[in-house]
């Protein structure tokens, strides 16, 4: 007997066909799919990453962050040098999701200075 299989963002049955897009039904796979190009997008023109997006990239496989954060930083790399900005985001994807530069054969990310304030948030 098949066991039934719930989509894990909204809750409905998955149907046999819709499968392929496991763990989420094909309008939710669709869905985040969007959400992620939508990230990128924010991350490569307004240089951040909010809490809510990373919430979000945290329902992606760890194959498709790493890819994300490849083409981020050849994208900024690409702009000539690493800004303040594009640095800290580029550490806080790196952070909150385990990556390392040299195991993704990139060179390390040029350090950055943060506030005080910074530097007690990340502490606590």
């Amino acid at each position: 007997m098949n066991e039934i299989q719930k989509c894990q963002e909204c809750g409905r049955v998955i149907k046999e066909k819709e499968k392929e897009h496991a763990p989420y039904c094909k309008a939710c796979d669709e869905k985040l799919d969007n959400m992620f190009d939508t990230i990128e997008d924010n991350i490569l023109i307004f240089k951040e990453l909010r809490d809510s997006e990373i919430k979000t990239l945290e329902k992606f496989e760890i194959d498709d962050i790493i890819d994300l954060f490849k083409r981020v930083y050849e994208k900024f790399r690409a702009g000539g040098s690493f800004d303040e900005d594009s640095i800290k985001v580029l550490v806080k994807l790196k952070e909150k999701f385990g990556l390392d530069e040299a195991k993704m054969g990139l060179p390390s990310i040029p350090g950055v200075k943060l506030s005080k304030k910074e530097r007690l948030l990340r502490n606590n």
